[in-house]
């Protein structure tokens, strides 16, 4: 089994990687939502709008993984925030819970992951997508939904719901 970090900075130095190579870390689950963004969301351009990616973010996130590819560094990419979800860190220490009660924001969101998937598609470094830590959320009666996050076969992350648990 091997370790990884996570990597929760506003920027990562080629020495970080290399740091944490020499703890002998396996990988990495690197944040995004605190990255420098052109826009008001890192790779969204805003949160509340996603229409495509924002291509100065992209490019500063294919500059890390770069680094990542000559370190050997395997990155699981975590994104905090989505379309219709703002980290509650970045939204006043509020939550923002508009992906659970709209379908275009679920849509914008998903769309969101394609088109992140297909720009790193070349990416072998990048072994996983994964969004939020275990949150719970009221349900269609009030009950709570947690989300969990669970190993495929293939070692990728999966969300699944766990219904009123």
């Amino acid at each position: 089994m091997k370790k990884g970090t996570n990597v929760f900075n506003e920027k990562i130095f080629q020495e970080d990687i290399r740091a944490a190579k020499v703890y002998e870390i396996g990988f990495i689950r690197l944040t995004l939502d605190k990255f420098p963004s052109t826009g008001q969301d890192f790779l969204m351009g805003n949160a509340n709008c996603y229409e495509h990616l924002n291509g100065d973010d992209l490019a500063l996130l294919k500059k890390i993984l770069g680094v990542c590819v000559e370190e050997d560094m395997p990155v699981i990419i975590t994104m905090l925030g989505l379309p219709g979800s703002r980290w509650k860190q970045l939204n006043g220490d509020n939550d923002d819970l508009r992906i659970w009660q709209d379908t275009d924001f679920q849509r914008r969101a998903a769309r969101f992951w394609k088109d992140l998937a297909r720009e790193l598609r070349d990416y072998e470094i990048v072994v996983g997508y994964t969004n939020w830590e275990i949150k719970t959320y009221q349900g269609p009666i009030g009950k709570p939904l947690k989300m969990v996050k669970r190993p495929t076969a293939t070692g990728k992350v999966q969300l699944h719901n766990l219904p009123y648990s």
